[in-house]
């Protein structure tokens, strides 16, 4: 059974007070995944909103038949499956469990009725919700130029890039 503590170790809802998350309470479930077990695959709808309370996932995605890539490794207390948060949002990796995990889940018909009934908690969810994105995409984008700076290639040509903006032309 979920309680209030589980929901307040859950970073999206960090900007929720105690009676907010009891209105969330009744609607949160949750799941127990063994090792390798798909939480959901790549593709198909996205009918939840996912939170790890224990254990460890990843978001991977199948590059060919041979290749598959960790994305991003999910610890306890953040979110993924944010694709539920869109109307018909369709995942675009699939979530595995690496280890025994504890999962917390919302479908998104009770989430989107829960933020219109009450709006207080819509507001304050969306804008934690946006600031998880913003520091998620902020921290993919540092990791995209640092691989970006060590590819050879790369790296001649953001040198030629930087030395020409730098030194004056004549």
């Amino acid at each position: 059974m979920v309680t209030l503590q589980d929901l307040k170790q859950m970073k999206a809802f960090e900007a929720l007070n105690d009676s907010q998350l009891q209105i969330l309470l009744p609607y949160i479930s949750q799941f127990e995944c063994q090792p390798q077990e798909i939480i959901y695959q790549r593709g198909h709808q996205a009918h939840n909103f996912y939170m790890l309370l224990s254990g460890k996932a990843f978001l991977e995605m199948q590059v060919t038949k041979d290749i598959k890539i960790s994305l991003t490794s999910i610890k306890p207390g953040y979110s993924f499956g944010w694709h539920a948060l869109i109307s018909e949002g369709t995942h675009s990796y699939t979530a595995v469990c690496d280890e025994a995990s504890t999962v917390l889940s919302i479908s998104r018909e009770d989430l989107h009725s829960i933020t219109e009934a009450h709006q207080d908690i819509g507001y304050r969810l969306m804008q934690r919700m946006c600031e998880i994105l913003y520091h998620r995409l902020d921290h993919r984008t540092a990791q995209f130029l640092s691989i970006l700076t060590k590819h050879p290639d790369m790296k001649d040509l953001l040198e030629d890039a930087v030395m020409q903006c730098v030194l004056p032309q004549f």
